[in-house]
């Protein structure tokens, strides 16, 4: 793997695809202007072509660093090197940094073999630095057998230590402090290095500015809550501080601020500069109709990003395909991804059948996240995996999941929240989606629940990191909370669409799935099914489709290998054009990576890269850029 970055790369240079485009080319050797849809249908571009490259990846490292985002820029570098490896090999690896999975003696032969066999320096250090604090915390293997990794609750013969060791922590959340030596954080929050949790160690070694780190710790609470709220001070000299921050200095400030207050200040450190939304396109019955056509009216009614959930995971390529199809009909370049267990969810990825991945949750203690079977060093190596095939990725947590657990530790669930939004700030994924979005009932259901989740939707956003906005959970009947986007006139992204747009897209996005599947010999769609897709308002008004079927020719989409490129290929090939064409664009940026930078930047309309997500700005389509 060639490292000998281009020299003078700046933000200015973002997003490549458009700015550099001649630094770009695919594994093949193609340029990244080759891929073009007449090249596609006739074959010259091929699935290898739509992959991204090491060189690449080292490039938006590059832009990262200059955008000051080093713990993107590492996470990107980790990924560079894993390109090269099989799929199923780093999700060995990935399995191998869980908790109790690995002795000391398999996780040094793991870092050895990354770094001798795959000439992956970054990745080995990163897993010997791992071992370290595993080693500490006593979530290393006693013997390297079948159920080694099965902890403590799994262990029968005595020899498997008790769990992590507990520190000790009083019953109230601590003291904000920070002390350097050596340039290395040693005391974080009353807490010697010694004693450092997981999350401490990472959080610590990670995701914060140790240059900074006194200096910042060392202003007034009060005077740092200010800055977040005074228009005359730029988000830029905001993250300047924020940066160095340990969490329980991030509480302190929040907590000195009211809900108006909080939302003052997310008007300025949102990295998002147009509002757009995420949507579930979800079948109770897992039907790849349904799914299709529901995502075509969320994309037409302005969301951005459209999610799936399944009830058989073995529907999944099916879905996959109904939801990239329906997005692409409904609105161009919309990005998609379904929910499910890592090694389906990169397959899918991989083969460009989603775009990108975010149920990756984070937990604010250790005793839950290796309860998870993840700790921070495996959940930042299977980013840096998702990248590394061109997929970008969020973590996953809120303060819903955080109510039950800051009662065990005595702490507050805004703490613990904040703990997760660090240590996914460490591993470098580019943003968070809240849990509250799907969970909103638990924080809605406690005094102060609704302040804890604006507030760790800033806290997100003072660290520089990008919120997936979005609702999939009615929480209140109440009438009032319906209305008041339309009352108070908040832009949430989405727009009113007539009645008769909405049947026209949600018709055409079933007869162009209708004709995909038969275009790729799938289970076929009946004319029957088009006409319940038009109307539809749940899974029950739908036809019973043949579930054998459906599974069967799920798994031929596997076997035979289908891609993103065969989905291009039967849309265009059916008379679907412009679906084709939105689809190929969302491909394309798997080449470049620009969409890896996460939601800052700005693919905006009248631009080549503008068939992503700008397309129809009138619609809520995305501008991303740092505020001044």
């Amino acid at each position: 793997m060639s490292t000998s970055p281009t020299p003078g790369l700046t933000a200015a240079d973002y997003p490549l695809s458009t700015s550099r485009p001649e630094l770009l080319v695919t594994p093949t050797g193609r340029p990244i202007t080759a891929l073009t849809l007449d090249a596609v249908v006739s074959g010259e571009v091929t699935a290898d072509d739509l992959r991204i490259t090491p060189e690449t990846l080292l490039l938006q490292a590059q832009l990262a660093d200059a955008g000051t985002r080093p713990q993107l820029a590492a996470n990107l570098r980790r990924a560079a090197e894993l390109t090269a490896i099989p799929d199923a090999e780093v999700l060995t690896m990935y399995d191998a940094l869980r908790p109790w999975a690995s002795t000391a003696v398999r996780l040094a032969e793991l870092a050895d073999r990354l770094e001798l066999t795959w000439s992956a320096p970054v990745c080995a250090a990163f897993v010997r630095e791992a071992t370290e604090v595993y080693q500490r915390r006593d979530l290393l293997a006693h013997r390297d057998e079948p159920g080694a990794n099965d902890g403590p609750d799994g262990d029968l013969t005595g020899t498997q230590p008790r769990g992590p060791r507990r520190t000790e922590v009083p019953r109230f959340d601590p003291t904000p402090s920070v002390r350097v030596e050596n340039g290395r954080i040693v005391d974080l929050d009353g807490r010697s290095r010694t004693d450092f949790d997981v999350l401490d160690a990472f959080i610590a070694d990670h995701a914060i500015d140790v240059v900074t780190t006194e200096a910042s710790m060392a202003l007034p609470s009060d005077q740092i809550a200010r800055m977040l709220v005074d228009p005359r001070v730029s988000r830029t000299e905001v993250l300047a501080v924020t940066r160095g921050l340990t969490p329980a200095k991030i509480l302190d400030i929040v907590r000195l601020m009211n809900i108006a207050g909080i939302m003052q200040a997310l008007q300025k450190m949102q990295a998002r500069r147009r509002p757009a939304g995420q949507a579930q396109s979800t079948s109770a019955r897992d039907n790849p109709v349904q799914v299709a056509a529901d995502a075509a009216e969320g994309a037409v009614r302005g969301c951005a990003e459209l999610e799936t959930t399944l009830g058989v995971v073995h529907y999944a390529p099916l879905v996959a395909i109904a939801l990239q199809v329906g997005a692409q009909v409904g609105r161009g370049g919309v990005l998609t991804h379904c929910a499910l267990e890592e090694p389906t969810e990169l397959e899918l990825g991989r083969r460009g059948l989603t775009a990108y991945t975010e149920t990756i949750c984070g937990y604010g203690t250790e005793s839950v996240f290796v309860d998870g079977d993840d700790t921070p060093w495996s959940k930042a190596f299977l980013a840096s995996a998702y990248a590394s095939r061109g997929i970008t990725m969020r973590f996953t947590s809120g303060t819903g999941s955080a109510v039950q657990m800051g009662n065990a530790e005595g702490t507050s669930r805004v703490y613990l929240e904040i703990r997760c939004i660090l240590m996914a700030k460490g591993a470098g994924v580019p943003g968070l989606q809240h849990g509250s979005s799907s969970c909103l009932g638990v924080p809605g259901a406690v005094p102060g629940g609704m302040w804890a989740v604006a507030a760790e939707n800033l806290v997100a956003s003072m660290v520089d990191l990008d919120r997936a906005p979005g609702d999939d959970q009615s929480f209140s009947h109440s009438a009032m909370r319906r209305t008041i986007p339309r009352d108070l006139q908040i832009d949430g992204g989405l727009r009113h669409v007539p009645e008769q747009e909405i049947r026209a897209v949600r018709n055409e996005a079933a007869r162009a799935l209708q004709a995909l599947f038969a275009h790729l010999d799938l289970p076929p769609i009946t004319d029957e099914e088009v006409a319940a897709a038009t109307d539809a308002h749940s899974s029950n008004d739908y036809p019973f489709r043949d579930v054998l079927a459906d599974l069967t020719g799920a798994q031929s989409v596997l076997d035979r290998g289908i891609t993103g490129l065969d989905l291009v290929k039967g849309l265009e090939a059916t008379g679907f054009h412009d679906a084709a064409v939105s689809l190929l664009a969302v491909l394309r940026h798997r080449v470049s990576g620009d969409l890896l930078q996460g939601e800052r930047w700005s693919p905006v309309a009248g631009t080549p890269a503008g068939q992503v997500r700008g397309e129809h700005p009138d619609r809520g389509g995305l501008e991303r850029g740092a505020h001044p």
